[in-house]
């Protein structure tokens, strides 16, 4: 590092680009004497003036990585109408989740030639593509009945493309971060992800209010998402030309069987064995593993088991208002719980368990079951498995890397993307069989 400022100097660039490169040098110094493992000092320590601008970017983009899952699904009355008979909802959720984790392992295994900004850039622009085509497929509706087939099924394959450009981004994004930022730029992301969540449900209560209309109140959501889209690339294109995210990643380790290994079964052997080593390691396994089970746990109520619940409050408000609740307590718990205490692997062994307890809460809340004679009951154990899914995860997946050498972490950062989504496919699934026991127990 002293040899490249020495270098640069002797270049005569001048006075001016050596402050830059001091002041780069002394800001990635300060975070790296934060950047331990020692949990006893909360994230939040590591939160300064020199690098609060950028932590606030990769809060962006944990927004803009997870946006269109939580805009199809809070245009899900939209879908309902057009389709009554199909059930939307679960038809996304069986092809979006599966392909969010197909695409996470290509990403692990295949992706990793590619640079992380040609996979994020790329990842995202597809992102805003399929987004506007939602709008576009809605004439497919209008023109009428003959055409609701075409649409239906055009529909799933467009979610299916979504679901794979969003786990190529994401996974990336977080390899970016375990691989060569500070574990807080992790919960950035991880914080980011749940402020998607609420506005969208903002949103979502909004237009519910203001307009009946559901075609246009899709074009709100899609075409919103396509312009916050094109937003986060263009930011993303500006944070990797400064100066501090550079020495970060300059000084990250790599290695060239990323490029040299050209044969697509050559990576797969490689990778497939690089992430089996890894997983030797018992503290990366079992934050992969209680990634896996809590966003499992997730998935089996919300959205599925949730929205069975009587509308107590009519007109289809009280399941928005449900989200709504989960989704405060999720960036409760990704924000300022996350921020100033993180989970010891004991702890989070402890609380994932506890946590079937508060799924069966819900679902004994679901009529005509013990707990279903008042909502709120219902909406307390939603909130708590808000809160304790955006803690536990941010938890778990800011510190996955923190025992591994070198450019291992990063792989540790796509095995923490493949494990939540493995989590998000299997929740989804059991979904079916919870919902069909409490339909037969009704």
């Amino acid at each position: 590092m002293f040899k490249f400022f020495c270098k640069e100097e002797a270049s005569g660039k001048g006075s001016n680009m050596a402050d830059l490169e001091a002041e780069a040098e002394e800001f990635i110094v300060e975070d790296e004497e934060l950047n331990t493992r020692n949990k006893d000092k909360p994230l939040f320590n590591m939160l300064t003036r020199k690098n609060v601008a950028m932590y606030l970017q990769f809060v962006f983009f944990g927004m803009g990585s997870v946006l269109p899952i939580f805009v199809i699904f809070a245009a899900v009355d939209y879908f309902e109408d057009i389709f009554p008979h199909k059930q939307p909802e679960f038809a996304l959720n069986v092809i979006y989740n599966p392909l969010l984790f197909c695409g996470s392992f290509v990403n692990l295994v295949w992706g990793r030639a590619a640079s992380f900004k040609w996979r994020i850039v790329s990842g995202f622009s597809i992102m805003a593509v399929c987004m506007l085509g939602f709008i576009l497929l809605d004439q497919l509706e209008l023109c009428g009945a003959s055409c609701l087939k075409s649409h239906f099924w055009s529909l799933l394959f467009m979610a299916g493309v979504l679901g794979l450009a969003d786990a190529v981004c994401q996974s990336t994004l977080f390899g970016l971060t375990t691989h060569a930022l500070p574990p807080l730029y992790t919960q950035g992301l991880m914080l980011g992800v749940g402020f998607c969540g609420l506005l969208i449900t903002i949103l979502r209560v909004l237009t519910k209010m203001t307009t009946k209309d559901l075609h246009v109140s899709s074009y709100y959501y899609f075409g919103a998402a396509a312009g916050f889209i094109l937003l986060v690339i263009a930011a993303y294109l500006h944070l990797t030309r400064g100066n501090a995210f550079q020495r970060y990643y300059l000084r990250a380790h790599r290695s060239a069987l990323d490029t040299d290994l050209k044969h697509p079964f050559q990576r797969f052997a490689f990778f497939t064995g690089e992430a089996l080593r890894i997983l030797r390691y018992k503290h990366v396994f079992c934050h992969c593993f209680l990634l896996t089970l809590v966003t499992a746990q997730q998935y089996v109520v919300i959205p599925s088991v949730a929205t069975l619940a009587i509308d107590f409050l009519g007109n289809g408000w009280f399941p928005v208002l449900l989200i709504l609740v989960f989704n405060i307590g999720d960036v409760l718990g990704r924000g300022p719980l996350a921020m100033f205490y993180v989970y010891s692997l004991h702890w989070a062994w402890l609380a994932t368990l506890l946590r079937f307890l508060v799924v069966a809460g819900v679902c004994l809340s679901v009529p005509p079951h013990a707990l279903s004679g008042r909502p709120a009951w219902m909406a307390t154990f939603v909130a708590v498995l808000g809160l304790s899914t955006g803690h536990l995860t941010t938890s778990l997946i800011s510190y996955a890397s923190s025992e591994v050498p070198g450019r291992a972490k990063e792989t540790v950062g796509y095995l923490s993307v493949l494990s939540i989504t493995l989590g998000m496919a299997s929740g989804s699934a059991v979904s079916y069989c919870v919902k069909a026991l409490l339909d037969r127990t009704a």
